[in-house]
């Protein structure tokens, strides 16, 4: 009953059209009036999420907007953010309320995730070069899912790191929260991009994952040729059971949710986004549930999340540039609730979605 009321908390308002984020939140309300951006802005932060106002600080000089000042307390700032763990129960380890009002901003997390994810919707509701002004609206968001992660697959291309901290930055507007990156140790030294990755570069790669919130695993993978078709994987996190990668069929999903196992959707068909779009549509991954119809609602807590693959195209300037507009479909599949899921409003809002930049 009490998680049916929280999750009714989050859906009472339907965001309107002419306010459409990616991924989508369950409440967004606009407000009267319109906060102004000018010079000599202060921002405070609470001791939790430093951090996370320094990478505001970066964002506002990305968007060319004046530059942020600090305020001693936050009854003087005009930018607020905040750690609460007395509505974690509420926001959730992730979720956020994010409040623009003519006056303020205001963004509380659950946790230094939830304003960082905060962070990642304001980014969307900046104003363009020229315009100063932000609309007033308020934001209450939760992810569906707390396993939302992406697969890259080398396997014989290796992207190198600053291509993939691009990735990173990528993943983390999209609010994933854990990376995989698998090489196969059989790959040339000298390969086709200039050879494997040292431990200090994995270790920075860890290292930028962890700062944007992201938990990155490097894993070794031999390629082994066989006669079927693998249907799951097994990745152990840092803490709790086995979790299972379960790449099969929907019913075969539900057969192993029966035997009490925890499980990542990462059905081939449906998330492996190396497919041509003319197999793998925006639209299909758009539609993709990681929950099939048949499952049982006693059994759906089992379904983790999701995974998304993507194997290393080969040399190019920018390997991952193929990957937008399906990572954009994405997203809404693993943080965004079904009910605030609209697919016409989300086409409308994808080509306002400018290009990440690396904070």
């Amino acid at each position: 009953m009490r998680f049916l009321l929280l999750f009714l908390f989050f859906l009472t308002s339907s965001a309107p059209a002419q306010i459409r984020l990616i991924p989508q939140a369950p409440v967004v309300q606009p407000e009267r009036g319109e906060f102004s951006i000018r010079p000599g802005l202060r921002i405070w932060s609470s001791a939790a999420c430093t951090s996370e106002r320094n990478i505001l600080q970066t964002y506002w000089q990305q968007a060319d907007l004046p530059a942020l000042t600090s305020a001693a307390k936050a009854r003087q700032a005009d930018i607020l953010l905040t750690v609460d763990t007395a509505r974690r129960e509420a926001l959730g380890p992730e979720g956020y309320e994010l409040h623009i009002s003519a006056r303020r901003i205001t963004l509380t997390g659950g946790s230094s995730a939830g304003v960082f994810y905060g962070l990642q919707t304001l980014r969307q509701v900046l104003p363009a070069t020229g315009n100063r002004q932000i609309p007033a609206l308020l934001v209450r968001d939760k992810p569906r899912f707390g396993w939302r992660s992406f697969t890259l697959d080398e396997q014989t291309y290796r992207a190198g790191t600053e291509p993939l901290k691009t990735l990173l930055d990528q993943l983390a507007r999209y609010k994933f929260n854990r990376f995989h990156l698998l090489i196969n140790p059989d790959t040339s030294p000298a390969g086709p991009t200039g050879g494997t990755y040292s431990p200090a570069q994995l270790q920075e790669l860890v290292r930028y994952a962890q700062e944007r919130h992201i938990l990155a695993v490097v894993e070794q993978v031999k390629r082994v040729e066989t006669s079927t078709a693998e249907t799951s994987r097994v990745y152990q996190p840092a803490t709790g059971s086995p979790v299972r990668f379960w790449q099969g069929s929907a019913k075969g999903l539900v057969d192993a949710a029966r035997t009490g196992q925890r499980l990542v959707n990462a059905s081939r068909a449906d998330t492996e986004l190396s497919q041509p779009l003319s197999t793998l549509s925006v639209e299909r991954v758009y539609r993709f549930d990681p929950i099939p119809d048949q499952m049982p609602e006693e059994l759906q807590p089992l379904i983790l999340g999701v995974d998304y693959r993507y194997i290393h195209p080969g040399p190019s300037n920018n390997p991952f540039e193929a990957l937008r507009p399906r990572l954009a479909a994405a997203a809404e599949v693993a943080w965004t609730f079904l009910q605030a899921k609209d697919w016409g409003l989300f086409r409308q809002a994808l080509p306002r979605l400018s290009a990440p930049q690396r904070p």
